[in-house]
């Protein structure tokens, strides 16, 4: 959002293979991170020290999001053994009847990981190849029209089971393919051995003329015509016969939410099927009110608040509203709305569509970083509802926007580990015949060593590079 952040590349850049590959060139090792946290003048900087030591991956980040570098940062690339097709715009008369009838899928709509023909290759951390969005510019996702759906398909995949996950980028950018969703979503996949369905939905902002209960109902258009038929055996299915976990993550996790309620008010033939939703760092209030925006502002002197959203706290808020009020096509009445502002089913304004909600028992997880901008809202959001929803949410000690997203080259990351290890363990529980929940407000941290700030190099001693990267994780 704004200059030098994820947000801020927009999908006919990541389709022209315009996003940097080489992460060093923007951020290099953790070193320097660290070198700045003993340069500090206050007795405070030992302690930042540690916390690096002991977080390298939180670290390198923090040094290449500093530079501007964190587009390049995203985790791209297929996971080993999933593989990408596309499912096909209902406008695509002909790839549709191809489907409808069973056959195979023509050449350019299938990519496997590692095939370098592709030009995509597998996932091992974004070491190594392109992501899928430079491989796959002709399978449909590039101009104004969009549609289509993504499957990335794992080994073996659970029989007539579906993540459907809806992609964030400010309601403005990216596709299923570009921004690290390719990484994600086949992480997913090949962590819960289940199809993981991302929508090709329509974006608001840059002049387009789409707006938020529009793309909702789209939204809803394409989940119940991937419900109705089988894309694998081209087969007609009921609607009863599948089970679905809605997801997204920032504003896609705005617009799952969106279209559960959508769901519940316009089809909610479709409701049993609906087992859960996962959020990933929801935005929720488009009226960007938490208090959050302040207390978590970033600061480099101090290493502290959401490295992904660098303007000072007013700014930030200001560029968010700009794509709220896009999203709502300039009706500021909107954004309360609670399908396109969820946050506001906890105030109140909309007590029959809580009602509605809470009746229908759908679980709910959710996870946000305790340094993000936008977690006032989740916590505040669940806080208010955690006696009338079933809600598990995962609040996670330092961490920024949508941090699952970056890759960690290899260094220690286990609040992003642990992350994705939770949302796996809801998906699967959710799907069990009788749901096992993990229902509360629960906090993640990293272990720290216990040896105290007492261990550190002297005033003026470079650490060794091996030192750098010890430790399991420090609190700050």
């Amino acid at each position: 959002m704004g200059q030098g952040t994820s947000f801020g590349l927009g999908l006919t850049q990541a389709l022209g293979g315009q996003v940097a590959a080489d992460p060093a060139s923007s951020g290099g090792r953790f070193a320097p991170v660290l070198r700045a946290a003993r340069d500090g003048s206050d007795a405070g900087h030992a302690t930042r020290l540690a916390r690096w030591r002991a977080q390298p991956a939180h670290a390198r980040l923090f040094a290449s999001f500093v530079a501007g570098g964190e587009d390049a940062e995203l985790q791209t690339g297929l996971a080993g053994g999933v593989r990408l097709r596309v499912l096909p715009t209902s406008a695509d008369a002909a790839s549709w009847s191809r489907w409808r009838d069973g056959q195979a899928p023509a050449a350019d709509d299938s990519l496997d990981a590692g095939e370098e023909t592709d030009g995509v290759t597998t996932d091992d951390d974004g070491d190594a190849g392109k992501g899928a969005a430079e491989a796959a510019g002709s399978s449909g996702f590039s101009g104004p029209d969009r549609g289509g759906i993504a499957l990335y398909t794992p080994e073996e995949p659970r029989h007539d089971t579906y993540i459907y996950f809806v992609h964030g980028g400010a309601f403005e950018y990216y596709c299923p393919i570009s921004g690290g969703y390719d990484s994600l979503c086949s992480r997913i996949a090949a962590a819960t051995s289940i199809t993981v369905a991302c929508p090709d939905h329509a974006l608001s902002g840059e002049g387009r003329s789409h707006k938020g209960r529009d793309i909702i109902a789209s939204l809803a258009a394409d989940l119940m015509r991937l419900m109705r038929l089988d894309p694998v055996s081209g087969r007609e299915r009921s609607l009863g016969s599948v089970s679905v976990v809605l997801a997204g993550d920032s504003s896609g996790a705005n617009q799952a939410l969106g279209l559960l309620l959508h769901l519940l008010q316009s089809h909610p033939e479709v409701m049993p099927s609906i087992r859960g939703v996962a959020l990933l760092s929801p935005w929720l209030d488009l009226t960007c009110g938490s208090h959050t925006y302040v207390s978590n502002s970033f600061s480099e002197q101090h290493h502290t608040g959401d490295i992904l959203f660098r303007e000072p706290a007013e700014q930030n808020r200001k560029t968010f509203l700009e794509y709220s009020n896009n999203y709502v096509g300039g009706d500021k009445s909107l954004l309360k709305d609670p399908i396109l502002s969820p946050y506001w089913l906890a105030r109140g304004v909309d007590a029959s569509l809580l009602a509605d909600l809470e009746r229908a028992e759908v679980p709910i997880w959710m996870c946000v970083g305790a340094a993000e901008a936008l977690s006032g809202e989740v916590l505040d959001f669940a806080q208010r509802l955690r006696n009338r929803l079933r809600l598990e949410v995962w609040q996670h000690e330092g961490m920024f926007h949508d941090w699952l997203m970056y890759r960690s080259e290899n260094l220690p990351f286990p609040s992003k580990e642990a992350n994705l290890q939770n949302l796996v363990s809801f998906v699967r529980r959710v799907l069990l015949t009788v749901p096992e929940l993990n229902l509360g407000i629960h906090y993640y941290i990293d272990a720290w060593s216990g040896d105290g700030m007492d261990n550190d190099d002297e005033e003026g001693e470079e650490p060794e590079e091996e030192e750098e990267t010890e430790g399991e994780g420090d609190e700050e």
